[in-house]
């Protein structure tokens, strides 16, 4: 019922801004995801459900808000929760003597999650992104690079700085996506001062969008591929946060989109990911599989 009040907000905001001024465009929707845990690790299920608002101001800016609430359940028969809010506001500056824009973003996050010991916490997160698009038309744009910039501070002391670089391009006539990003995060306490060495992943995606067909010919098909550790990472793009600590080795996936006429769109995306978790008296490695799915309306 949550889901269902917030999103009906959000579409009728939406509505509202869509036609006090024709330049806005956007896309609301609803998201859940389902994930299983291998028999290493103390955790059986996750169930997560979110709904987001992104809306686009012609060349000028424009703001992305998300809510999501996780229950996981641990093979103890004890569920703990958490729910997460973001908010981003991008700002364009669009170039006279090169094409494009340069695109200026700040993000906040905000998450109350529940610790293995059932205490509650919580977690203020916030971002900076500058980055540049090689047209004032996203769909028209060849090439995008973008520096960001994110600071985690836990209620523990436990504060995290997560770097990310990413480079997108083009190919095919836009047909085919490639993008290429890093993420370098340093964790930082003054419980522990010298903490573990900086964590260090590297992920490859890539996107294909097809021409229109049948009726349920795909829109795009979509692959991923990351490499290396990452720890309490944030996901700028989808407002959310890993607040487990434990320590991600890798991970896969691929999805699917439609997009029909009227606007409406539905993806769904699977994948593998493998973490590890290390306590004082052993190290235990663990694999997750996930189902995700995201009902969208886009105008």
């Amino acid at each position: 019922m949550k889901f269902a009040v917030l999103l009906s907000l959000l579409l009728g905001t939406a509505s509202l801004l869509a036609q006090s001024d024709s330049e806005f465009h956007g896309v609301a929707g609803v998201r859940a995801t389902g994930l299983a845990y291998s028999p290493e690790a103390e955790q059986e299920r996750l169930g997560s459900g979110g709904v987001f608002l992104d809306m686009d101001f012609k060349s000028h800016g424009g703001f992305k808000f998300s809510f999501d609430s996780t229950a996981i359940d641990y093979r103890t028969a004890t569920r703990k929760q958490e729910n997460q809010g973001s908010f981003s506001g991008r700002f364009y500056l669009p170039l006279e003597e090169v094409p494009g824009k340069l695109i200026f973003r700040v993000d906040g996050l905000r998450a109350n999650y529940q610790e293995a010991s059932g205490v509650t916490r919580n977690l203020r997160a916030t971002g900076f992104h500058v980055g540049y698009l090689s047209d004032l038309n996203p769909v028209m744009a060849s090439f995008y690079l973008d520096l960001g910039f994110t600071l985690s501070n836990y209620q523990t002391g436990l504060q995290v700085d997560q770097w990310t670089p990413t480079l997108g391009f083009g190919l095919n006539d836009n047909y085919d996506w490639i993008s290429l990003s890093l993420d370098h995060t340093t964790l930082r306490s003054a419980l522990v001062p010298d903490w573990k060495e900086p964590h260090t992943s590297y992920q490859l995606g890539w996107s294909h969008f097809l021409k229109p067909g049948m009726a349920l010919k795909p829109r795009s098909l979509r692959a991923s591929l990351q490499l290396g550790e990452q720890v309490y990472g944030v996901d700028s793009e989808g407002g959310v946060a890993n607040t487990l600590g434990h320590t991600q080795k890798g991970r896969w996936s691929v999805g699917l989109a439609w997009k029909g006429t009227s606007g409406v769109g539905f993806s769904l995306d699977g994948g593998q990911a493998q973490f590890k978790h290390s306590t004082t008296t052993v190290e235990s490695v663990y694999v997750t599989n996930f189902l995700s799915t995201t009902l969208t309306f886009s105008w």
